[in-house]
């Protein structure tokens, strides 16, 4: 079962086409008009669709991946964010304004494969596109996009990861869950429990990924450093590759210390999504 409406479906695509039309156009000064022919619409219809998408006007759309391709995303940040201020922010982290709790897997239950284990999963989908989420009674597991093509299916991936848990599927308690992740409207005084599996340098970096906030980013340099080893930015790089929970553990918020986006486990145009909308919103 996918929950994704065929409106949300269809914004996305057009936001993701705009967007990859934009970047393919680095010189050129880009308005309202523009946009909206990269995305096949009338002017108004344009600038409704991304108010619908994510109550962004275009120009601070078309804003913020100009940043991205001058590569100022970190020269331009609103208060900086620097190395102090990422270890200074403690647990719980927070996903916008919905408080998070994470928890790391014990060695032991690591080596088992998830053995003992009921992970329920489903998919749903919304603004960035369709999404695989799995779940635990200790908490979310797993949250990928989706995006269809060749290869393994998405919940075949999932088993890879946990080979020994016991999987169910329950696409009405993913669908419920994704809207309290991915809404605006999610209740404040709630806490998402995360259950994650990984080394504990990974678990150090996935810490650190959620310390910050939103409409900031940080490089691999500063996350290294968050996370205990400086200097270690490569080391940082694949563990933030490693995480397993997308937009949750804000993966997408590290940039290259040049200041441009770099890459994305799920996809440099949907890491550019992330950013515009997070950084082009008020506070």
């Amino acid at each position: 079962m996918n929950t994704e409406s065929p409106q949300d479906a269809a914004d996305y695509a057009r936001v993701a086409a705009a967007i990859d039309w934009l970047q393919a156009q680095p010189e050129r000064q880009h308005s309202l008009e523009t946009l909206a022919v990269s995305m096949d619409l009338a002017p108004a219809e344009c600038a409704n669709l991304l108010h619908r998408w994510a109550g962004l006007s275009p120009q601070r759309f078309i804003a913020q991946l100009s940043l991205a391709q001058r590569g100022e995303l970190l020269a331009r940040r609103s208060s900086g964010l620097d190395t102090a201020r990422v270890q200074d922010r403690g647990s719980p982290g927070w996903l916008q304004d919905l408080p998070v709790k994470l928890t790391a897997l014990p060695p032991g239950d690591q080596a088992r494969g998830g053995d003992g284990l009921t992970i329920r999963h489903g998919i749903s989908g919304g603004r960035y596109g369709e999404v695989l989420l799995a779940w635990t009674s200790r908490g979310l597991c797993h949250l990928s996009f989706l995006d269809r093509g060749p290869g393994s299916s998405p919940v075949d991936r999932l088993a890879a990861l946990w080979p020994r848990a016991r999987l169910a599927i329950d696409p009405g308690d993913a669908a419920r869950l994704a809207h309290g992740i991915f809404s605006a409207a999610r209740p404040a005084d709630r806490t998402l429990s995360l259950l994650v599996s990984g080394t504990p340098f990974q678990v150090q970096v996935w810490r650190a990924l959620l310390r910050i906030p939103p409409g900031q980013v940080a490089s691999y340099a500063e996350v290294a450093a968050a996370a205990g080893r400086p200097g270690a930015a490569r080391a940082a790089g694949n563990a933030v590759g490693a995480n397993p929970l997308a937009f949750v553990i804000p993966c997408h918020r590290v940039v290259r210390s040049n200041g441009s986006p770099g890459g994305y486990r799920w996809g440099t145009t949907r890491k550019l999504a992330l950013l515009a909308c997070e950084q082009a919103r008020p506070g």
